[in-house]
């Protein structure tokens, strides 16, 4: 399986229903954006117990990595990586916000992510 296969939410849910999820939420909570997060095809982690998120603005990347990282039950010891679409790796104190004008998905204005770990020694 490779990353371009795509995303699960977007097989299972047509491009409308997307829309129309994306625009309530959007809507309805002005200061969150619709994420969706999920674990990298070829990944050796575990399926995440949820995939959807509604994140703050002024979260960071690094907290919505501490979030992931918690909901996977990850040791210290995995790093992980949170990627776009088109590979880009999000890192830092950059806001959800700002990743988030600069990669939703311009079909469904859902936020998407791949989340991928390595596994270190020592």
């Amino acid at each position: 399986m490779s990353k371009n296969e795509g995303f699960k939410f977007k097989k299972e849910h047509s491009l409308e229903e997307r829309k129309n999820e994306s625009n309530r939420i959007l809507k309805e909570y002005k200061d969150r954006i619709p994420v969706i997060c999920e674990v990298a095809p070829d990944s050796v982690l575990p399926p995440l117990k949820k995939t959807k998120y509604l994140v703050a603005y002024d979260m960071t990347i690094n907290q919505f990595e501490f979030l992931i990282r918690r909901n996977l039950e990850l040791t210290k010891e995995s790093a992980l990586y949170l990627l776009t679409p088109k590979g880009f790796s999000l890192v830092g104190n950059k806001t959800m916000l700002d990743a988030y004008n600069n990669h939703k998905d311009k079909n469904d204005n859902f936020f998407y992510l791949y989340c991928d770990c390595e596994i270190t020694m020592g």
